[in-house]
């Protein structure tokens, strides 16, 4: 540590502790005392429930913001749902011991880092700010595997980090792993956090005072921006939206919503909701004809590129479901300019809103896209009900939306050598990011203004969908931007082609094949003995079939399996690795074999390596459902585990030696 970290270090703890002898929430107090917190909602009864639970070392108890009331409702234990992970590549010269100082250090900054949330036997839910709460570090040395396996890697741990989840009472409410790679200050950093707590800027502005200011001040370099940056407060943001008026808000979005009578659903979903959802991605980058286009429609239509991908996506459900009426939910920041420096905050602020759109054919494009926005300015000024409030008021009792449109205001995809648009930070160099944002519907779209250009992110539940409709689903989209960047000023929602629902019977065709061939293969197996047809179709929705040429690799060795694996077709080479370096081949699993079900355990890493012998076919089913399934069929227990008893000797010599 050099000397200005030191004396910055040796200041900082002469005020923490000047600040806290002088603050009266840190007096010994004794009795407790509503007055002395933010929420308006507090009750005696409650406030002797919340120190039972977490102590007297309380600084502050709020009340839920909508977007947190929302997302709180959903679960207490956070896993793949409204769930943010932010991972960077970037070679940053890194000390443990100053890293967890400097973590300390903002943890005790940012108040949201210290936070609980309590609902359990209290009259209303509360956000509740500790006094002292350390985040989560690790450090790991990943520096000598290479960079295919590192990404391999990287991406298991992203899952398991997700299937972990955050139990929003009991635990740190952020995550950091830090894994030395090759090469020299090299690391691979992940960063998670639940969203209730936290969104994109609030990751930005963590990034910043962390790592930027960790590495200013590893060079020794002054911040001036920093000394003149305001002490933000989240009191005020607290005060002014419990002044908003509630009932006030809920008037408009009656009167909006009034009349509207069907619930527009995701074109091409497919199956009833079935457990813990699995999220995949897929992605396009609009081409440069399509780019340059939408921003001459920016300015001939005086309109933002939100309002343009808003107009787009109604005119697709009008065109899909012959409707002229059409809804979706989008994600609204919560960060409003009435509150000052609110963009310098860290927190759960978004929302979830219902936007509505109606159109006749012969309506121009210009004329919906400014339509669309204003009604949206409109609604972020009644922005401050939950979703779930606003169903109850409009008199529904299910959601207004099952899918959202979320637009990224800030960037992620940062360009190599610096953070943001801005100038080359000295002692970073970025070399890669991913993020993992998911805001548990069954489908959002974010929009992104990335390095390669503008596009957008599907981000959907694989138990509602299948990758071919997605791929559908997109690409028709895509194809109604386009012909909204390349028309003129007067085209009309008539003039946007664009097939209707029936494009995925064809798809539907396919998948019902692939079902059926799933559900042939499994009714043939005697794991699955005692099965209903219902459960095989269940599996089977949730299953995929993979093909592979010889010496393809199907499971490598030590790497995480998450399904229970079969061989359809063809066979299977299992290997293992000994000691002393040597790969020996063990045994052929011909098809109608069990291949592995190391992902239905705890321990999901495989102690083989599997390869096609030649043209081989494999049914993957995913553990996290054939556990769910055993639970409740015990022939199906019984059957697994024979089946595993069975070849336990055959694969004994696997477990020898493993080598670690």
């Amino acid at each position: 540590m050099n000397n200005k970290q030191s004396q910055y270090l040796k200041q900082w703890k002469l005020s923490s502790e000047k600040k806290r002898a002088s603050s009266p929430r840190e007096q010994t107090k004794t009795e407790l005392r509503i007055a002395d917190y933010t929420s308006d909602n507090l009750n005696d009864a409650d406030l002797e429930s919340i120190v039972t639970r977490v102590g007297t070392k309380i600084e502050n108890i709020y009340d839920l913001t909508p977007g947190q009331r929302w997302m709180l409702k959903a679960s207490s234990k956070v896993t793949s749902e409204f769930f943010l992970q932010f991972l960077f590549k970037a070679v940053i010269p890194l000390k443990s011991y100053a890293l967890r100082q400097k973590l300390d250090e903002v943890c005790s900054k940012r108040d949201n880092l210290r936070s609980v949330y309590l609902s359990k036997g209290l009259s209303c839910p509360y956000r509740v700010v500790l006094k002292d709460r350390q985040a989560e570090l690790r450090f790991e040395d990943m520096s000598e595997i290479n960079a295919e396996e590192l990404d391999e890697k990287l991406n298991n741990i992203m899952d398991a980090d997700r299937r972990r989840g955050f139990d929003l009472e009991r635990d740190p409410l952020l995550r950091v792993a830090v894994y030395k790679t090759y090469g020299k200050d090299s690391y691979a950093i992940l960063i998670s956090q639940p969203h209730i707590n936290t969104d994109g800027m609030s990751v930005m502005l963590l990034i910043k005072d962390i790592f930027i200011d960790y590495a200013k001040e590893a060079l020794d370099l002054d911040s001036q921006i920093e000394k003149h940056l305001p002490k933000v407060s989240y009191d005020a943001y607290a005060k002014w939206i419990s002044s908003k008026d509630r009932e006030g808000e809920l008037t408009y979005w009656k009167e909006l919503l009034k009349d509207f009578s069907t619930v527009t659903k995701v074109p091409g979903i497919l199956w009833e909701p079935n457990g813990t959802p699995e999220i995949s991605q897929a992605g396009v980058i609009f081409s440069h004809e399509i780019q340059m286009g939408l921003k001459e429609k920016q300015t001939d239509f005086g309109a933002t590129l939100n309002s343009l991908m808003l107009a787009a996506w109604s005119i697709l459900l009008m065109k899909m479901y012959h409707r002229q009426d059409v809804s979706f939910g989008a994600i609204t920041s919560g960060r409003d300019v009435a509150v000052q420096d609110s963009m310098l905050m860290t927190g759960g602020f978004i929302n979830a809103l219902p936007v509505r759109a109606h159109a006749t054919d012969d309506e121009t494009v210009d004329s919906l896209v400014k339509r669309l926005q204003k009604q949206f300015m409109q609604s972020l000024t009644y922005a401050h009900c939950s979703p779930d409030e606003i169903m109850e008021a409009v008199g529904r009792n299910t959601p207004l939306f099952d899918h959202l449109l979320n637009f990224h205001n800030f960037s992620f995809a940062m360009p190599s050598g610096s953070l943001g648009a801005g100038k080359a930070i000295p002692g970073i160099q970025l070399i890669e990011s991913k993020l993992y944002d998911n805001l548990a519907t069954d489908l959002t779209i974010y929009f992104q203004n990335r390095k390669e250009g503008l596009g957008c992110n599907f981000a959907y539940n694989r138990k509602r969908f299948t990758d071919v409709r997605i791929k559908v689903l997109m690409e028709h989209f895509e194809h109604v931007i386009r012909q909204i960047a390349q028309g003129d000023g007067n085209i009309t929602i008539a003039d946007i082609s664009c097939p209707d629902i029936h494009v995925f019977d064809s798809v539907s065709r396919d998948e019902i094949e692939r079902i059926n061939e799933i559900i042939a293969f499994m009714e043939g197996l005697d794991v699955f003995e005692g099965f209903s047809h219902k459960e095989f179709e269940t599996l089977a929705k949730a299953s995929h079939i993979s093909e592979y040429q010889t010496d393809d690799i199907i499971i490598r060795e030590r790497r995480a399996v998450h399904d229970l694996i079969f061989v359809m077709e063809g066979s299977v080479e299992i290997c293992r690795k000994s000691s002393d370096g040597w790969v020996h081949s063990m045994m052929l699993v011909s098809a109608g074999k069990m291949l592995s079900a190391s992902g239905i355990w705890d321990d999901e890493h495989s102690y083989f390596e599997a390869r096609a012998f030649h043209k081989t076919k494999a049914l993957f089913i995913p553990g996290s459902v054939f556990r769910g399934m055993i639970k409740q069929n015990a022939s199906a227990s019984i059957n697994i585990m024979k089946k595993l008893n069975e070849r336990a000797g055959a694969y004994s010599i696997l477990w020898i030696n493993q080598g670690r």
